[in-house]
């Protein structure tokens, strides 16, 4: 597939680098869950969802050649390569769900691997710990793949993360939350850190024409 793929956590991240990239001019397709109205919501191009036609058929297509043990987010995720490879965007984000390693998207090599401030959520399949969520998620790490973070990280998931970029020789920048206007439709802390971690990449995405978000 020749696409440019990020993968990351979060949905407002995924919504912030979406926008900025179809600012900037370029098709973007997005894999995202869950949906809040429509479950073709989760995969979309230019913020448009995938037609009713195009999911089945490529649902469709990805159920005649797979086996019975497939689950539903490996047969979702064939069939968003297939429907990013027919309509060939100039970049693909990657919303990574539950965990991180094991998670199905992990497959792809992106350009870059976004990891939102890590909490303590699903314990009960990620382990008990913030050093253990942290580890899973930080599966998604690949060699030589820069790395963008934030720096209100709780001490142990950062710890996880900087050992998990030096094993990997994947470059790491840690971003520092962003102030954000009262006209600002998405306020938060969370997405202070969000938005950060989105302009920290549109940034790296293009060094030497950058446009900062806000």
């Amino acid at each position: 597939m020749v696409i440019d793929s990020i993968n990351l956590f979060a949905s407002s991240t995924t919504a912030f680098i979406s926008h900025s990239l179809s600012h900037l001019g370029y098709q973007v397709g997005t894999y995202t869950s869950p949906h809040l109205f429509d479950y073709r919501e989760r995969l979309q191009l230019n913020h448009t969802p995938i037609s009713e036609s195009d999911f089945t058929d490529y649902i469709s297509q990805v159920i005649e050649v797979s086996s019975d043990r497939l689950t539903e987010f490996e047969i979702l995720t064939l069939a968003s390569f297939l429907y990013f490879r027919d309509t060939s965007p100039d970049f693909v984000i990657y919303e990574t769900g539950l965990g991180g390693r094991l998670y199905t998207t992990n497959v792809i090599t992106p350009i870059l691997t976004l990891i939102t401030r890590i909490d303590y959520d699903h314990q009960d399949l990620l382990g008990p710990t913030l050093t253990d969520i942290a580890t899973e998620k930080a599966g998604i790490i690949k060699p030589n793949c820069p790395v963008i973070t934030i720096s209100t990280q709780p001490t142990e998931a950062l710890t996880v993360l900087e050992a998990t970029s030096k094993a990997q020789a994947a470059p790491l920048k840690v971003a520092q939350p962003l102030s954000l206007p009262s006209s600002f439709a998405m306020q938060g802390a969370f997405q202070e850190e969000n938005i950060a971690i989105a302009d920290e990449a549109i940034s790296n995405l293009f060094s030497e024409h950058y446009c900062p978000i806000l």
